[in-house]
């Protein structure tokens, strides 16, 4: 999201992490080009190749992945249920 949004350059992001109700939720917010989330996908697991599994990883990670545009950038809510 975040090297390619910004076309391989550095930009602003900024985040915010909380627990709250049996939930640990990290927001992460940029300020690249808004991102259409029915385009974020992970590339084929059989590809043997570096880089390209952050997407796979955070799915499997968080309960709930959620991208949605937010002015000029995107809100990146990540949230994880913690008994």
């Amino acid at each position: 999201m975040f090297r390619h949004g910004y076309a391989q350059k550095p930009g602003p992001l900024s985040y915010h992490a909380d627990v709250a109700d049996d939930n640990f939720t990290i927001q992460i917010i940029d300020e690249a080009k808004p991102v259409d989330a029915s385009n974020i996908k992970c590339r084929e697991l059989s590809e043997l190749r570096p880089g390209g599994l952050g997407t796979f990883i955070i799915g499997q990670v968080f309960d709930e992945v959620k991208y949605e545009p937010a002015g000029r950038g995107t809100v990146l809510t990540l949230r994880k249920h913690v008994p």
